[in-house]
């Protein structure tokens, strides 16, 4: 595990010291830094960098500042295989850096627990199911507080590093008392003073795309599925009306309307009754000297009012005889229809 720890910061107060008594000023950057990914995982890095002047002058005394940094590296992470060390030149430094990753935030606030840099770290992911929400509360010591280091060398380390605190987090800030990167909105950066103890906050929202995706996606779905059963129960609605029942529909036959049907208002009161008692769901069928009103009830049986001319002026209703008087074949149909319902 990578630990900024006493070590690390004795080896920054080390250069600190160094430095001071060759003469030069505001010779050595260093920066910790933290990037959070959006699963919790993320790097914990440590870089310093010494201009190539002071690393020139340390030489002549006999020390090369990389050398320790990258054995302060060492020591403090116990040579830890998975902990890469790089170094490089940027400008007129010359730069040594050690980085981690990480799994979770346990390991970060672990890495911070206890050591001499904090006087407090607390890093933390507040899970919900549509978004999370990433926060720090820390606080990092004085550059010279505290430390042995700064009291035997005597000297005052802000006159000679800048020291800095960064941290990256997903989604986006909404909280923080650090400066914002404006090349990178998701970087924070705290600058960390000799005298006092810096407050580092934040707070920024990430939304969980991966569980909004599941579950958009299943109430499409499940729109997709009700959608076709409604289409599928108005379909076989549709077809089913378009049953007929001996012989073909009205148009397709070719029909001489009987008189007595006109006379009588058979078709008319047939027509009445689908509509207002059937919901319209039966066909009429007509035949010379015959009409009938046909349909299915709820349980898909045939269900017929079934109207005949007869001889001698009268007429047939399911078979049952009336005479052909306007006021016997509506008393007939009526009970023909009472009748059929009752089965």
């Amino acid at each position: 595990m990578l630990m900024i720890n006493n070590k690390s910061r004795i080896f920054i107060l080390w250069v600190t010291a160094m430095i001071a008594t060759i003469g030069l000023t505001g010779c050595v950057k260093a920066e910790i830094s933290v990037d959070v990914k959006q699963n919790g995982s993320g790097t914990l890095s440590m870089a310093i960098g010494i201009t190539q002047q002071a690393k020139a002058l340390a030489s002549n005394q006999g020390s090369d500042p990389i050398q320790e940094m990258k054995k302060a590296f060492a020591e403090s992470t116990g040579e830890a295989q998975d902990v890469k060390v790089t170094t490089w030149i940027d400008g007129d430094y010359e730069w040594a850096k050690a980085e981690k990753e990480f799994a979770n935030l346990d390991e970060i606030n672990n890495a911070f627990t206890e050591n001499k840099a904090f006087n407090k770290f607390f890093l933390a992911r507040n899970r919900s199911l549509f978004r999370d929400e990433f926060m720090i509360d820390a606080e990092f010591a004085p550059l010279d507080g505290g430390s042995a280091a700064g009291n035997d060398f005597g000297v005052d380390p802000s006159t000679v590093i800048q020291l800095s605190f960064s941290l990256r987090l997903p989604g986006k800030i909404i909280e923080t008392n650090g400066l914002r990167d404006k090349n990178d909105p998701n970087r924070i950066v705290w600058d960390v003073e000799s005298k006092q103890a810096v407050s580092i906050k934040a707070r920024s929202m990430s939304w969980n795309w991966i569980n909004i995706f599941i579950i958009a996606g299943l109430l499409l779905l499940f729109g997709i599925v009700a959608l076709g059963g409604v289409g599928y129960f108005v379909y076989a609605r549709s077809k089913k009306n378009k049953v007929l029942k001996g012989g073909e529909p009205t148009q397709n036959l070719p029909i001489q309307e009987a008189d007595f049907i006109a006379d009588l208002g058979i078709e008319k009161l047939l027509l009445e009754i689908n509509t207002k008692v059937l919901n319209s769901v039966g066909e009429i069928h007509k035949r010379q000297g015959e009409i009938a009103l046909v349909w299915k009830d709820v349980h898909s049986r045939d269900m017929t009012i079934d109207v005949r001319e007869l001889e001698g002026n009268n007429i047939s209703i399911n078979d049952q005889v009336y005479s052909a008087t306007t006021e016997d074949t509506r008393s007939g149909i009526i009970a023909a229809l009472r009748k059929e319902v009752r089965k």
